[in-house]
């Protein structure tokens, strides 16, 4: 790697400690000195070549883009974003091939705008879309892009992925609003609805369920389930728990955790399989629904159509959301 790669590579962690103007110049002043730009964009053949090593070395999406909004370079952090297999697929591109119209359109105005005024935009979240329809947030900081005469050839940009970092913040403010919603006295079905949909936004492929224990202990009824099919949630409602009645129906009956990563050849499914494969669900995570004395109010289940098994951050998800349940359907049964 060379010199220059280096003093990038080791500068670009940096960005995140600078004042805004700090962080414009130095985007600036590095590209210019690693582009080797001098009259235009189109004089950056050798400049790609050599660059190639320098920018994969960033994490984060760097991209440069001509006054047309097409790629010029792009790193392979934004090539895989965008499920290419090489980062030089992208080049020739612009947003209205990667992004659905509006997105694009709205992406386009804000590049033109930049360039055509010459001011930044600095940390602006912005959402894009994978290829497998993944929701992700990014933080954006993007820059005029000028040659050694100071006119705007382009723009640069440099997008971090803060999804895990949005996603916790609106978990924490949707954990309030469950508290609230409890607090305030709430229908409990609509708590609930609220706590499932929320789950499923923390988790790709998940599909959440509840489902509450009758008085007399001995069947689960339907509490909420805003993802599964109907004629599901239909068949299970009014189950009776036992010691091989599913991961719900177990978990409930032997008051733990029951993981079924594969739904077709475990015995725990072995009366209700084919209900599960006519709906396409493959594994089943149930954990029990606990009261403050240790008594058994339902059951929380993740449901996926991949053969999978939960993973550390469903796992915390799933203690979360065990608790909430447990708070909201206390508090009901206490009234």
């Amino acid at each position: 790697m060379s010199d220059q790669a280096l003093k990038f590579v080791a500068y670009a962690p940096a960005f995140d400690e600078m004042e805004p103007e700090e962080r414009r110049t130095a985007f600036e002043r590095l590209l210019r000195e690693n582009l080797g730009l001098r009259q235009d964009l189109g004089q950056r053949a050798d400049e790609r070549i050599s660059l190639r090593v320098l920018i994969d070395q960033v994490p984060d999406f760097l991209f440069v883009k001509d006054l047309e909004g097409r790629f010029v370079i792009a790193n392979g952090a934004i090539g895989a974003g965008y499920g290419r297999a090489r980062p030089d697929d992208l080049l020739g591109l612009t947003d209205f091939d990667l992004h659905p119209a509006d997105v694009a359109q709205r992406f386009f105005d804000i590049e033109q705008t930049i360039m055509r005024t010459g001011r930044s935009m600095i940390d602006m979240q912005e959402v894009i879309i994978s290829p497998a329809g993944t929701k992700k947030w990014l933080s954006t900081t993007k820059v005029p892009l000028h040659n050694d005469q100071r006119r705007i050839v382009g723009l640069v940009g440099i997008g971090r992925d803060v999804t895990a970092r949005k996603q916790a913040e609106d978990f924490r403010n949707e954990q309030a609003r469950i508290l609230e919603m409890i607090a305030t006295n709430c229908k409990l079905e609509d708590i609930l609805d609220h706590l499932m949909r929320l789950v499923e936004t923390q988790s790709a492929g998940i599909y959440g369920s509840i489902l509450l224990l009758d008085e007399a202990g001995l069947r689960l009824t339907h509490g909420a389930a805003p993802s599964l099919p109907k004629a599901y949630v239909a068949a299970i409602d009014g189950l009776q728990i036992g010691p091989k009645v599913g991961s719900c129906g177990t978990a409930a009956y032997r008051r733990e955790v029951i993981v079924v990563s594969d739904i077709s050849n475990d015995p725990l499914w072995e009366n209700y399989r084919e209900l599960a494969a006519e709906h396409g669900l493959r594994s089943c995570w149930s954990t029990p629904i606990l009261s403050h004395q240790r008594t058994v109010l339902g059951t929380f289940a993740m449901y996926s159509k991949e053969v999978r098994e939960p993973s550390i951050a469903d796992k915390a998800l799933v203690e979360t959301a065990r608790r909430l349940a447990a708070i909201a359907i206390e508090r009901k049964r206490a009234e």
